[in-house]
């Protein structure tokens, strides 16, 4: 190996090489992005960090700057509590989750649904997957899909996992 450099980021697209003024460059797509991401699939228990293209020069200096991998909490569970019914939140979830919210509602690409403060409260969860109120950052309501009952059971499933997750030993 002539020379490497730890993206820290995923690469998402094939590298490619030009010149300009005689000097050589090598370009790469770094980040988040295909359908890995949404499934969990080879995706480090982290942050979704920013995409960026990073360019090296051949014979260059400098480095690029480190991304700063922010720490990750889980919202305080305690007196969190859910009426609803997990094994159906379970069974809607994998119906009208999944696929955006990857298995176990643990994905890296779209919102981690266990850390989720909205999570804490009834309220709150209904007037995100009912009512919509994320629909501009593309989270639409499911009252066409899901009655509030199935809301409220989806919310008691992901709390079961946010506690799994608050359990975990730290790395």
């Amino acid at each position: 190996m002539l020379w490497s450099y730890i993206t820290t980021n995923g690469i998402v697209a094939p590298p490619i090489s030009y010149a300009i003024n005689g000097k050589q460059y090598v370009a790469v797509m770094v980040g988040y992005g295909g359908f890995g991401p949404l499934l969990g699939i080879s995706v480090p228990d982290r942050p979704r960090l920013p995409g960026r293209l990073m360019v090296f020069a051949l014979d260059g200096g400098a480095r690029p700057v480190s991304f700063v991998i922010p720490a990750q909490g889980v919202p305080d569970l305690h007196g969190a509590s859910s009426a609803g019914d997990s094994a159906n939140g379970l069974n809607k979830f994998n119906e009208n989750c999944e696929v955006c919210h990857g298995v176990n509602a643990s994905s890296r690409f779209t919102a981690d649904l266990r850390r989720s403060p909205i999570l804490l409260s009834q309220d709150a969860w209904r007037s995100v997957v009912i009512d919509g109120i994320f629909a501009q950052k593309g989270m639409v309501g499911f009252a066409k899909f899901i009655t509030p009952q199935d809301a409220e059971d989806i919310r008691s499933y992901v709390l079961s996992k946010a506690r799994v997750l608050a359990n975990k030993p730290a790395p």
